[in-house]
């Protein structure tokens, strides 16, 4: 909301029972997709976000994750809780 942008997935827990009729299996995949790269950045998982138009990636850093994210972006900003990583855009293809 503070940037404009719109989002990949979000509130998911508001989405998938109040969002439109035969939302849930997109929100879920997203969610997947999303975890993927958290959890293990590879380039496919990195690759499927870039295909998407995600650029940026919000992360709850109480659940389990990589750490890093280099070389497919760096961590933006980060406080005790979330890390905000930057997709490199040059590499999305």
């Amino acid at each position: 909301a503070l940037t404009g942008l719109p989002t990949f997935i979000s509130g998911i827990n508001y989405q998938a029972p109040y969002g439109r009729a035969g939302i849930r299996d997109a929100i879920l995949e997203r969610e997947q997709l999303s975890l993927d790269f958290i959890n293990e950045p590879s380039e496919q998982s990195f690759s499927e976000l870039c295909e998407r138009g995600v650029r940026w990636v919000w992360v709850d850093l109480s659940r389990p994750n990589a750490g890093s994210w280099v070389p497919y972006g760096p961590t933006a900003t980060t406080s005790d809780r979330v890390a905000i990583v930057q997709l490199n855009a040059e590499l999305c293809g």
